[in-house]
Order: structure tokens, then C-alpha cells, then sequence
């Protein structure tokens, strides 16, 4: 709901300083639902599908970045006007409505009600998911410590305890850096393409990712890890 909200507000900004504040409200509500809903997808699946299914979640950036440009093409052709930009910016609000609708089947992490007196209900989401008799055993009631609350469930200390501190770090580093690189690229590609005309494309259609053959590879590359479950062979975890 947040990601509503925060889009809503961004079509009705009044200058620069509130549109950053609004987009950058915006980009902590969609970085916090990011990991959330992967750690559910982890949580709640078999080790089987586990890995394509994750590579899946995370391929819908891709088809969000390429529906937006989408987006921004035909409100540019319908209306191109310079308040145009609040239209592009207020479609957003439409696939954050269509996820809050479907979010409403999604199950309760079997994991969870386990933990917490649920588990009745755990075999059931279990047998569901699995689709075998699922039973709740000691170690599944077992919880280390209990839930964090108020400010600290957003903080989360326990992943600077000295058991997780070196796995928080080396996961959230490297990932905070490519976001920098990745995000940097995106936000002044339409300045570099500007800059640097139209004999970019000549250059890049001499790059291998460009030509037919790399474009291919690639997309037979995402095939096979979505489709073809090569994210589920051995070398990957397979924690049940």
C-alpha cells in the first residue's frame, strides 16, 4: 500500500524537492517489499522449483523497466505535453493494485504458524504447496528468539549479531554497489544516447550482446534457468 501512496504522491509534487522526497519514500517501500517477498518465495517453497521461481521474481524488474519505457512511449505520442511525466509516474499505481489484489490468496508461511500455535493450518499450506502429507515436528516448533518489535523489527539487529554480521555484510555490500552502477547507468542513459547520437547504435550492434546470436544466448540463457530449472541443479542450496 505503500507503494501506492508514495506514487499518488509523486503525480501531485509541487517542486524538485518534493517529487525526490516522494520518489525516494517510493524506493524505500519498493526496497523493503524486494527482499520480503524473495525471503517468502524461499521460505514457503520446495527445493525443487525454489531456485527457478526466484529467478523469476527478480526477471519482473526487467519486464517493470521494459513495460515503463512501454508506458512512457505512448503517453509522450498521446500527450506530449511537459507535465506528461506525472501520468508516467502515476501508472505505477496500477500494478502495485493489481499485486495488493492477488497478495490476498497468498498463504501464511507454514514456517511461521509452526512457531507460532498454527499448526493445523501448517499442514495444511504444507500439503498444498507439496503436495504430500506435511506433519509439524519439535524442530519446526523451535524458534530461537522471539520476533522483534517496534523499531527494532525494522532494524533488525539480529543480522549484525556476530552469527550473521559477516553474511549481512558480504550480501548487502555487494548488492548496494551494483544497484549504484546499475541504477547510475539507467538514470543517464537518455542523456549518454542524447550526447552521443545516433552512431551509438552502429557501435553497439558490433557488440556481441547486441547481435542476434548474443541476444539469443542470452534468452535462452533466462529460459533455462526459469523453465528449464537449471537454478535447481547441484550447486545450489537445497534446503528443504
Amino acid at each position: 500500500m505503500d507503494v501506492v501512496v508514495f506514487s499518488v504522491l509523486c503525480t501531485l509534487a509541487w517542486d524538485a524537492w518534493s517529487l525526490a522526497a516522494f520518489r525516494f519514500a517510493l524506493g524505500l517501500a519498493v526496497g523493503l517489499d524486494c527482499p520480503i517477498a524473495a525471503g517468502y518465495l524461499a521460505e514457503i517453497l520446495s527445493s525443487k522449483n525454489r531456485g527457478r521461481w526466484l529467478v523469476g521474481a527478480f526477471s519482473l524488474q526487467a519486464a517493470g523497466i521494459l513495460l515503463g519505457a512501454v508506458v512512457g512511449v505512448v503517453v509522450l505520442n498521446v500527450r506530449p505535453e511537459i507535465d506528461s511525466w506525472r501520468i508516467m509516474l502515476g501508472f505505477g499505481v496500477l500494478p502495485a493494485l493489481l499485486i495488493i489484489w492477488l497478495r490476498r490468496a497468498v498463504p501464511e508461511s507454514p514456517r511461521w504458524l509452526a512457531q507460532n500455535g498454527g499448526e493445523e493450518e501448517a499442514c495444511e499450506i504444507g500439503r498444498a504447496l507439496a503436495g504430500v502429507p506435511m506433519t509439524v515436528t519439535g524442530a519446526d516448533r523451535e524458534r530461537q528468539e522471539g520476533p522483534p518489535e517496534g523499531f527494532r523489527a525494522f532494524l533488525q539487529p539480529q543480522l549484525f549479531s556476530r552469527r550473521w554480521r559477516r553474511r549481512t555484510i558480504f550480501t548487502a555490500v555487494p548488492w548496494f554497489l551494483m544497484d549504484i552502477a546499475t541504477y547510475g547507468v539507467g538514470i543517464f542513459t537518455p542523456t549518454l544516447l542524447a550526447a552521443i547520437g545516433a552512431d551509438l547504435v552502429a557501435h553497439l550492434i558490433d557488440d556481441q550482446k547486441m547481435t542476434p546470436e548474443g541476444l539469443c544466448s542470452s534468452l535462452a540463457a533466462y529460459i533455462d534457468n526459469v523453465l528449464g530449472g537449471s537454478s535447481d541443479q547441484p550447486g545450489t542450496r537445497k534446503d528443504a
